[in-house]
């Protein structure tokens, strides 16, 4: 909870720099590649993560990762996070960062979880009926979990539609738990 709080303050304040100068957009591309380095590099991570390295040599890791590619309002953001021993929330902060974007942006980011994989035409359907739900343009990302044994999961923020044969299965389980079918078999 105190990490969610954390990421969301410095997420708003590097919206509000991002605002200010009028370049949410170029910063939001930026925050996007990194975190996609973050997410795609466990070592990457791991490296801003390990409090042994000394902040400076962070800083000249980063640097040298960045060499211009990122937008200056995220460079010197990355530079604060370190200098003020915070670098190891940056994934969680950029991830808040996307999200508070989007949502000023009136597009809502739903992740999918199926059993296997989805075609195209399902996706766009799932986007449809999520649009549908609640008015806004859908972002989408999927991912397979074999042991949902079928079906899927829809997750949009804080909210979970579980329709999966793992769910269906232990809600069908707890039935037969309740003392109301054992009654009956004893009889």
């Amino acid at each position: 909870m105190a990490n969610q709080r954390l990421a969301s303050r410095y997420a708003k304040a590097m919206l509000g720099l991002a605002t200010e100068q009028n370049v949410v957009d170029e910063v939001y591309a930026s925050v996007k590649e990194l975190e996609d380095n973050l997410s795609s590099s466990y070592d990457f991570k791991a490296f801003f993560r390990n409090p042994v390295i000394d902040k400076s040599k962070k800083i000249a890791v980063f640097d040298a990762i960045d060499n211009g590619r990122f937008h200056k309002v995220l460079s010197g953001f990355v530079h604060l996070l370190i200098s003020r021993g915070r670098e190891s929330f940056i994934h969680e902060i950029l991830l808040e960062f996307e999200q508070q974007v989007l949502k000023i942006k009136g597009i809502v980011r739903a992740h999918i979880t199926s059993a296997a994989p989805l075609n195209e035409s399902t996706i766009k359907t799932l986007e449809e009926k999520i649009k549908a739900m609640g008015g806004a343009e859908v972002v989408t990302t999927h991912e397979v979990d074999k042991s949902l044994l079928g079906g899927f999961t829809v997750r949009i923020d804080d909210k979970l539609l579980d329709n999966s044969v793992k769910r269906k299965l232990s809600l069908l389980q707890n039935e037969f738990l309740i003392d109301d079918y054992v009654e009956i078999i004893d009889a």
